[in-house]
């Protein structure tokens, strides 16, 4: 396993946690948009009250699920590469890669680049023993 001084002295390491943070706060803000895009349905006046109320707190909770999901996964992905545990190098990999062909390219690849770098892959191998 990996000591906690050969991952602080690891700057892609640190880098790579910060941008996961950073997008699981984003995925947080994200979780009000549900009832604001609902909020315009309420005015319709053509659509029924109980059709807005089910629209709004469907959707809001829709949001809530994806989006808080995401947050938590990017935060325990974080947590877990400061710890050197394998699991979380996995998990930075996969959310790296959905992040890379999206508008997040940049976040995207700041996380793959930091975790597929020869000395973080062996890091990480080395105290996962992957076979």
């Amino acid at each position: 396993m990996a000591t906690e001084q050969e991952i602080q002295a690891q700057g892609w390491i640190r880098a790579v946690r910060y941008t996961l943070i950073f997008t699981g706060v984003c995925y947080l803000l994200f979780i009000p948009i549900g009832p604001l895009m609902a909020l315009t349905r309420f005015n319709d006046p053509h659509m029924s009250t109980a059709f807005n109320l089910g629209f709004g707190i469907g959707f809001s909770l829709i949001m809530f699920v994806i989006c808080g999901g995401i947050a938590v996964l990017n935060f325990a992905a974080a947590s877990g590469l400061r710890k050197g545990k394998y699991w979380a190098w996995i998990v930075g990999l996969v959310l790296g890669g959905l992040y890379a062909p999206s508008i997040c390219l940049p976040l995207g690849t700041i996380i793959l680049f930091g975790l597929l770098r020869e000395d973080s892959r062996n890091l990480y191998l080395r105290s996962g023993n992957p076979r």
